[in-house]
C-alpha cells in the first residue's frame, strides 16, 4: 500500500480539515463525499500503476504485454505462473553462464540449479550439460515451459538434458507365503509333466 491512511476513507480525510461549522450542512457533506470518492479512485488507480510496474505484483492485463513483447504463450496459465515465465524470460538476457541459467530457472521453479558437463556414452567424445534443479512440491511446475525455456535460451550446438527432481514418497511392501508340501526329487519330474500315482 502507497499511502498511509489513518482514516477509513478519502471523504473521512478531507472532513477532517474543514472547520466543525460544515458538519451540519447537507450540501457541503455531499460536494466531500464526492471529492472523498473521486480521492479514493485516484488512489486506486496510482496504487494499480505502481504495482504494474513489478512482475511480482502485476495485474494480468499488465502481464498480457510482457507476454506479446517477450513472445510467450499463456493458455491455460495461473497467474501465479505467468509471472514465473514472464520473470524467466527477463533474467535470461546477457551473456550465457550457468549463473545465468541457475537464475533463469530459479525463477521459474523457487529452487537452486546445479549446471554440470558429463561425457555420457552415446556422445563420446563430446559433452553434455545437465542442468539438475529441485522442484518445489508446493508450486504447479509446467516442465515443458522450462525445457521450452532452455531450449530458446542454449545454443544449438551445446547438448543439454533438463533432469528435475521431485520429492516422493514412495511406499514398499512385501508379502510372502510360506507352504509345506513335500518336493520331488531334483531331475525326476520335469514341468509339463503329468505325474502318475
Amino acid at each position: 500500500m502507497l499511502f498511509n491512511d489513518y482514516f477509513d476513507n478519502s471523504y473521512a480525510e478531507i472532513v477532517s480539515y474543514y472547520p466543525l461549522i460544515y458538519a451540519d450542512v447537507q450540501e457541503m457533506q455531499a460536494v466531500l463525499q464526492s471529492e472523498g470518492e473521486l480521492v479514493d479512485g485516484v488512489k486506486s488507480g496510482i496504487e494499480r500503476v505502481f504495482n504494474n510496474c513489478f512482475v511480482d505484483t502485476a495485474d494480468s492485463i499488465s502481464l498480457s504485454e510482457y507476454e506479446k513483447i517477450l513472445g510467450l504463450d499463456s493458455k491455460g496459465m495461473t497467474l501465479d505462473e505467468r509471472r514465473r515465465a514472464v520473470k524467466s524470460r527477463l533474467v535470461s538476457t546477457g551473456r550465457l553462464s550457468a549463473k545465468m541459467i541457475d537464475e533463469m530457472i530459479r525463477q521459474y521453479t523457487g529452487r537452486e540449479t546445479e549446471c554440470l558437463l558429463v561425457k555420457p556414452e552415446e556422445l563420446a567424445p563430446y559433452e553434455e550439460l545437465l542442468i539438475m534443479s529441485d522442484i518445489d512440491e508446493s508450486r504447479l511446475i509446467d516442465i515443458e515451459q522450462i525445457k521450452e525455456l532452455i531450449d530458446e535460451r542454449l545454443p544449438a550446438h551445446i547438448a543439454h538434458k533438463f533432469s528435475p527432481a521431485m520429492p516422493e514418497s514412495i511406499e514398499i511392501s512385501t508379502e510372502i507365503e510360506a507352504y509345506e508340501f513335500g518336493l520331488p526329487q531334483a531331475g525326476r519330474y520335469f514341468c509339463g509333466q503329468q505325474i502318475l500315482f
